[in-house]
């Protein structure tokens, strides 16, 4: 955390308060959908009594290949919601993940172009540590009402034949169940059950 790191400071500040930060992008696309400008916002979670925290951590662009540019050590403020953040990689961007690797303590939110690219290509994500981390996030979305449950809903019908990973496959599958039961409308919840069954049923 730098020359300056204060073990005091850091025990007040993570082991003396409550909650879990939320993390999201603040970006600006060129017309080509470069990045113009990248910022990472930090708000309090609802619950807990909670701090906006310094932290480190890791963001990965995703070129028009999906291959990764990691920008490394982004170090953000305790003082300031927003943290402007420097990047070397000037191309078009597929889609951007925060907290790449998860070493910060926290819960992130997507910004819509990247939640557009993962619901129809996921599969080009070639990590499956990532994709695994992708898919907690994106349902971390759906629990906090950021993201639609039908648009979840048909993300995993889009993406979940193409997945090699059985955890990976088992985990989605189990939320799946969850979102039919307690999160998808009434009025498409018997539909979207069929649908289901009929994937399964046809793919396994």
């Amino acid at each position: 955390m730098g020359e300056d790191f204060s073990f005091n400071e850091w025990s007040e500040t993570w082991l003396k308060t409550s909650g879990v930060n939320v993390l999201e992008p603040v970006l600006e696309y060129n017309d080509d959908f470069s990045v113009k400008s990248f910022g990472i916002k930090q708000t309090c979670d609802l619950r807990g009594q909670n701090r906006i925290r310094k932290m480190k951590l890791n963001a990965v662009f995703y070129d028009s290949d999906f291959k990764a540019h990691e920008s490394k050590n982004i170090i953000l403020s305790d003082k300031d919601a927003i943290t402007n953040v420097n990047f070397e990689f000037k191309g078009p961007v597929k889609a951007i993940i925060i907290n790449h690797d998860a070493h910060a303590y926290s819960k992130i939110l997507f910004d819509q172009r990247t939640l557009d690219t993962f619901e129809t290509d996921m599969n080009r994500i070639s990590d499956a540590t990532t994709r695994a981390l992708i898919w907690r996030n994106v349902w971390n979305q759906v629990r906090e009402a950021k993201f639609s449950s039908v648009q979840f809903f048909n993300m995993v019908l889009k993406s979940i034949q193409s997945e090699t990973v059985e955890q990976i496959i088992v985990y989605v599958l189990s939320i799946l169940n969850v979102v039919i039961k307690s999160y998808l409308p009434h009025q498409v919840r018997e539909e979207s059950a069929r649908k289901l069954f009929e994937l399964l049923f046809n793919w396994l």
